[in-house]
């Protein structure tokens, strides 16, 4: 493609959707080539050589130029001064979910490899984030910045914090560090052994229904699971877990010192940070009571490395709503700053900072931010951008740039990274790569057959007006398939061309 195709191709922040439906495919062999006699509709009909030569050669000139116009859409240098963005499916199986929760990664060792991991989830086995019939943690890598991906033979470590002298440090829940035959002795021992699977995998701790009255007993905030199989879900247990240089597998032991809560959940995506080489501070989220109606959102402190743990408040549910996911970030000036997940109906992100290495927490504030739950990443030019999942009309995900550390964010640059997702749009995580550009990878679901039709209509009907995504409307019988995708783009995109912001 000359210049001048590329301009036009690429005006102001237009989005490459289609990008990957331009594929090359050879013509014809000189072989084919010949005087012939084809039926068409149940008649011979004559085709000239010369007609077959020049359809050939148009073919061909059409899907080269096609194939150029992909490659070219697809790796742009950022010192362009264009902004622009680009999708790209990761992983979709069918049969099978690509959930990118809190087990997802995105990282980037060099600014060029990209590496994610996700679940893979075999439909008809999943329970909810309780229980996983079929599971997997699947990681892929590309080399290309995001455009082609494969099977990582050897990834970089993942998960949990690096401490001074090198060691990883994670907290997770005791229960998820169970697999294979470990977690068929628990299941066994919990009064159900119907749901073991060598493959399974469980979020949550189990008991069979008969045990309600004596988890309640126990002040536990228990679920209830009716289909396909009853169970009840419960969860506090944290373990810390520790993989020294050169180890082979992860140490690991219970998490003790901490209130004892009828709800827990530890290190959400495994985020911490680590302050003066021994402080540790990640986060956590439950209650002190069942019958308590939200989460409240906690610091889970370390002062010694991993050793010692205590329980720091952060937000307090109120009447309204609820506090949960949380994602720590440190500061310029040595402060950390918490972005909190809300509840219903409020769901905005809230903002509290710790001056004291996480022991004390101010207020938490709202922020401009609807959507949750937050990664932050501080790019090269000292701003942190915000991604997030926006779980409303219209379904996708968006991100937010914040110039004073946290303080404000720009939602009116808010970023539209995908708006056509059905119902499920997973915890988007990004990476800032060499050239400056960011990649980010997230979780959307797929609406029916029916819904992609009925829109295909509506957009022939107004092929001249600009195309407003107008929300999907998901059979609850049939949830949306979850697939891993990612987008990349420079910091300065904001929006596609020909389609404005929507929201409800």
């Amino acid at each position: 493609m000359d210049g001048a195709g590329a301009k036009a191709a690429l005006r102001g922040s237009e989005i490459l959707d289609e990008r990957r439906d331009l594929v090359w495919k050879p013509g014809p062999s000189q072989g084919d080539l010949r005087d012939q006699r084809r039926h068409f509709a149940g008649r011979p009909v004559s085709v000239s050589l010369r007609l077959v030569k020049w359809f050939y050669h148009f073919t061909t000139f059409a899907a080269s130029k096609a194939h150029q116009m992909a490659s070219a859409l697809t790796s742009i240098p950022a010192e362009s001064g264009r902004p622009w963005k680009w999708d790209v499916v990761v992983y979709d199986r069918p049969g099978w979910s690509g959930r990118f929760r809190g087990r997802a990664r995105t990282v980037s060792p060099d600014g060029r490899r990209i590496y994610v991991r996700f679940e893979e989830v075999a439909r008809a086995t999943y329970f909810g984030d309780h229980f996983m019939g079929r599971h997997f943690d699947t990681c892929l890598v590309s080399h290309d910045g995001g455009r082609c991906w494969a099977p990582a033979i050897d990834p970089p470590p993942m998960d949990g914090v690096v401490l001074p002298d090198g060691s990883r440090l994670v907290v997770d829940h005791t229960i998820a560090t169970q697999r294979g035959e470990a977690l068929r002795a628990y299941l066994e021992e919990a009064g159900l052994p119907h749901l073991w699977h060598p493959d399974a995998f469980a979020w949550w701790d189990l008991a069979g229904p008969e045990r309600r009255a004596e988890l309640d007993r126990q002040g536990l905030y228990v679920r209830a699971v009716a289909q396909p199989h009853a169970f009840l879900a419960y969860l506090r247990d944290l373990s810390v877990g520790v993989y020294p240089p050169g180890s082979a597998a992860w140490t690991w032991r219970r998490l003790e010192g901490v209130p004892r809560m009828a709800h827990l959940s530890g290190w959400w995506r495994q985020r911490a940070v680590v302050l003066d080489g021994a402080t540790v501070v990640g986060c956590a989220t439950g209650r002190y009571a069942p019958d308590e109606a939200e989460n409240r959102a906690f610091a889970l402190r370390s002062p010694d490395g991993g050793r010692t743990w205590e329980l720091r408040s952060i937000a307090r549910a109120t009447s309204a709503f609820g506090f949960n996911e949380t994602f720590i970030f440190p500061m310029r000036d040595g402060r950390l700053l918490a972005m909190i997940r809300t509840t219903a109906p409020d769901n905005h992100l809230y903002r509290s900072v710790s001056a004291d290495g996480g022991r004390t927490w101010s207020t938490p504030e709202r922020t401009p931010i609807w959507g949750y739950p937050a990664h932050l990443l501080r790019l090269d030019s000292g701003a942190i951008l915000c991604t997030y999942a926006h779980r409303r009309h219209p379904y996708g995900v968006r991100a937010a740039l914040s110039y004073d550390d946290g303080v404000t964010w720009d939602v009116q640059a808010e970023k539209i990274l995908r708006d056509e997702g059905a119902g499920a749009v997973g915890y988007p995580i990004s990476v800032q790569l060499a050239d400056g550009t960011i990649f980010t990878a997230y979780e959307l679901g797929k609406p029916a057959r029916a819904e992609v039709e009925e829109r295909q209509r509506r957009q022939a009907a107004e092929l001249d007006r600009p195309v407003e995504r107008r929300g999907t409307v998901v059979d609850p019988e049939r949830q949306p398939q979850s697939y891993v995708a990612g987008s990349r783009f420079t910091a300065e995109y904001v929006t596609p061309l020909g389609r404005r912001k929507i929201d409800a």
